[in-house]
């Protein structure tokens, strides 16, 4: 392990009871995609766990802002469908923009029981956590850059062989990363 990886995993903080944690992301995470195994679990061909197969594959949840104060602007969500323990992750990528998002560690092999004790847990128990810049449901970035992602129902995608097609998480860490503001975030989606 890394001692970048290490500090990452040792930022690890419960913050409430429900449990919420927040982490520090200190190490680049653009190589960590590159593995198929890795890719294949975080868009479902191949889940970590039995946890993360058995949840609901009907998504229910809710988003909010409240843009009347300049100086006070809110975004608010919930996951209202099953319990979700999640981390809030702080990233600043070297080649990218700072950003905070919300990740639900079910998808990251830590639901039920374990999810309340994830801080008990050895470094070397805890290392899927290193792959939750992935998995950002939501995120402001640096620049004020708001995304989130809620359920709808399907519909056609238009597909263009010719583009590299990525999935809906990956595509808002590209927006955090990389976009400061909503017509950069649309650029990213039509490229």
């Amino acid at each position: 392990m890394s001692e970048e990886d290490a500090a990452t995993l040792s930022s690890l903080e419960q913050v409430d009871d429900y449990p919420l944690y927040t982490m520090h992301y200190y190490d680049t995470y653009n190589q960590r995609a590159s593995s198929t195994e890795r890719v294949g679990w975080l868009v479902g061909t191949n889940p970590p766990n039995q946890e993360l197969a058995a949840l609901p594959r009907v998504w229910a949840c809710s988003l909010f802002a409240a843009l009347g104060d300049a100086d006070n602007m809110l975004y608010g969500r919930n996951f209202d469908w099953e319990y979700s323990p999640a981390v809030l992750l702080f990233t600043d990528p070297p080649d990218g923009y700072a950003s905070v998002s919300m990740v639900d560690i079910a998808y990251l092999g830590f639901g039920g029981a374990r999810a309340a004790t994830l801080t008990d847990l050895p470094l070397t128990e805890r290392q899927s956590l290193l792959n939750a810049p992935f998995l950002p449901f939501d995120g402001m970035n640096e620049h004020g850059l708001v995304v989130g992602m809620a359920a709808v129902p399907p519909g056609q995608m238009r597909s263009d062989p010719d583009k590299e097609t990525i999935g809906s998480l990956m595509v808002i860490r590209e927006m955090l990363d990389h976009a400061s503001d909503v017509d950069e975030a649309v650029a990213i989606l039509q490229s």
